[in-house]
């Protein structure tokens, strides 16, 4: 079998005249309180022993510190991954060593010390207000090593933040301070790669290698700045992080922190041009990426086992953005990444149907409407223009897929695209029952809103 090996593509930040510049991290490595290894995989590797700071948090920490200068990239998010190690093969796809929970990605302006003795940091971002405010911080200075960058913008270093401030407070968040990694939302990833490779699930995932835990009072110096109201401390900052295995760094659709990610949605064209010199074939990378995504869309139905009359114990996703936590190998391969947001659950059979066609609060993401989405990015990828408004995206589709929906779950399933009043019908049956729901986009973009138009439950 032909090995598929680990796919990047470079995401630079721009220099002074338009120069590429590219983005690397300085971490170290320290040990850490606990660490937690996946039984089922044994990579025979020592790094997925050891928890990743930045180099501002290490300066004087002469005690638990094993190993470093470690050159990083970022992986958007809270991630980075480790250049310069080997890949990993496991059956016939080559991965990189990823690292969920080092730390979100910052940028310092300057070199100067404030009053205070503190420098201003602001995490690198590309939305200019998050949770209704821009995350600034400041944090202490204290020789960080490294490089520096050089932009028309000034002069600045990067680091892969970690903080003792949680923007995820409130009643939506998961109280998981910027860069940090909750240990039980940590534990629950490693916990879902067990078991879904114990239970066979027919879907790519990113494996979890092992999980690892520390207190970090010591390694975290930081502040709000003049957001005291809008972010909450955490008085005993425990952190965890996944090592897990990734595919490359292509994801479907873009993440909230994407520096280091490229997606289909926002790059196609420089991921078609990628594709043309490797010599992918470009409509097999299409029907991978349909194929494939679609075995995660429908984790839920697809891994459905009847538990009593008209409920299932069933994989499902909680609070998650499906196409953003989908990564994809050259060949087109979708791999599943944020694996503590899938568990085993008891469901009805009306609620499992809601959920499939995407149609309830929180499945907007999953679904029939992700997949149908994710098909109308990918199509994109068959054009050297992209198509200019939503209906000529339709027609391409609609001209290239064909009846080819017809029975897509089951055989009384079915999709129907309907370029001219910019619409999709689709229907799905479980056991017997099914619920028919039309998918309108409105816009000159793929934003759609969905609606159950039949039932027959």
């Amino acid at each position: 079998m032909e090995k598929i090996p680990y796919w990047e593509i470079c995401n630079s930040l721009i220099g002074k005249k338009g120069a590429p510049l590219p983005v690397y991290l300085v971490e170290y490595q320290i040990t850490p309180d606990k660490v937690t290894k996946n039984p089922l995989l044994n990579v025979g590797k020592d790094y997925i022993g050891y928890f990743y700071v930045n180099a501002m948090q290490v300066i004087g920490k002469k005690n638990g510190v094993a190993n470093g200068p470690i050159l990083a990239k970022p992986y958007g998010g809270r991630a980075i991954s480790l250049a310069g190690e080997d890949n990993i093969t496991l059956g016939n796809n080559e991965y990189t060593l990823n690292v969920k929970g080092a730390g979100t990605l910052a940028f310092m302006e300057g070199f100067k010390y404030e009053d205070n003795g503190y420098n201003k940091m602001r995490l690198y971002n590309d939305d200019e207000d998050i949770d209704g405010h821009d995350h600034i911080v400041w944090t202490r200075e204290t020789g960080m090593p490294g490089f520096s960058y050089i932009t028309d913008s000034g002069k600045f270093k990067l680091t892969s933040l970690i903080t003792d401030l949680d923007f995820d407070s409130g009643s939506r968040g998961a109280h998981r301070p910027i860069g940090g990694q909750d240990p039980y939302i940590a534990s629950e990833a490693l916990k879902s790669s067990i078991s879904m490779k114990k239970d066979k699930v027919k879907i790519n995932f990113c494996p979890v290698l092992s999980t690892v835990e520390m207190d970090l009072q010591d390694y975290t110096k930081t502040m709000c700045n003049d957001e005291k109201d809008k972010c909450q401390t955490i008085k005993k900052p425990r952190y965890a992080q996944e090592i897990r295995l990734v595919p490359s760094n292509v994801r479907i659709d873009s993440p909230d922190y994407p520096v280091g990610i490229l997606s289909i949605n926002k790059h196609s064209d420089a991921i078609r041009q990628d594709l043309a010199d490797k010599s992918v074939d470009i409509n097999e990378f299409v029907k991978n990426v349909v194929d494939t995504s679609k075995q995660i869309y429908f984790l839920p139905y697809f891994s459905r086992e009847e538990s009593s009359f008209n409920r299932y114990n069933s994989y499902t996703f909680s609070h998650s953005d499906v196409p953003s936590d989908t990564s994809l190998d050259s060949k087109g391969n979708a791999f599943y990444t944020d694996l503590e947001s899938i568990d085993r659950t008891d469901i009805s059979k009306l609620e499992l149907l809601l959920k499939t066609a995407g149609v309830v609060y929180d499945t907007a993401d999953e679904g029939i409407p992700a997949f149908i989405y994710t098909l109308l990015i990918a199509n994109r990828l068959c054009y050297s223009e992209k198509a200019g408004n939503v209906r000529e995206t339709l027609k391409r589709a609609k001209e290239d897929y064909g009846n080819s929906f017809d029975g897509f779950l089951s055989p009384e399933s079915y999709i129907k695209i309907n370029p001219d009043d910019k619409t999709i019908i689709s229907h799905v049956e479980i056991d017997g029952e099914g619920i028919t729901v039309k998918t309108r986009f409105n816009g000159k973009k793929l934003q759609y809103h969905s609606m159950i138009i039949n039932d027959s439950f």
